[in-house]
């Protein structure tokens, strides 16, 4: 089973562990996405990640 994830992120306002912070050019930032299948197993998982470098 596929899924299609969409999310448009603010680049002036990213959340870090630290509190929001502003994306910069160069930067490489890392992306997953945790799930809870809604099946009776209740079981999770995380996505593959992705990287995206700002340019």
């Amino acid at each position: 089973m596929d899924c299609v994830l969409s999310l448009q992120l603010d680049l002036a306002d990213l959340p870090s562990p630290f509190g929001s912070t502003m994306a910069q050019a160069g930067q490489t930032w890392h992306f997953q996405t945790w799930f809870h299948e809604p099946s009776g197993a209740g079981t999770s998982n995380l996505t593959n990640a992705v990287a995206i470098t700002l340019q």
